[in-house]
């Protein structure tokens, strides 16, 4: 993909080191129809089911999800994937008020921040 492309859809690191995967999933949740072409072309029809089969955690929301299962013909369209635990841990999850809102929690030998 263009440079610039990579770049939007990358901002927060080098785009270097990135597999075909990673990217293909970031362009099916963020990317527009020239940043799919582009992906089509570069690593094949088929990488948007594997994307599917080992998604990333996190990274699909709902509609992106049953789009790409609809779209690749993956139906029924499975729930999403669970998101990872929280990091840092929060402190506290469960023993405040409702409405109190959770810190995070980082841990030092025997002191807690």
């Amino acid at each position: 993909m263009k440079e610039g492309s990579l770049d939007r859809l990358f901002w927060w690191q080098d785009s270097g080191g990135i597999s075909p995967e990673r990217h293909a999933a970031q362009v099916m949740v963020m990317g527009g129809w020239n940043d799919i072409a582009e992906a089509r072309r570069r690593f094949g029809p088929d990488i948007f089911a594997k994307v599917l089969r080992n998604p990333p955690r996190g990274l699909f929301d709902l509609r992106s999800w049953t789009f790409w299962h609809k779209k690749t013909g993956m139906v029924p369209v499975p729930p999403l994937p669970k998101q990872p635990a929280a990091w840092p841990p929060l402190c506290g999850s469960g023993l405040q008020p409702s409405g109190a809102r959770l810190r995070p929690c980082f841990n030092f030998g025997s002191t807690q921040i």
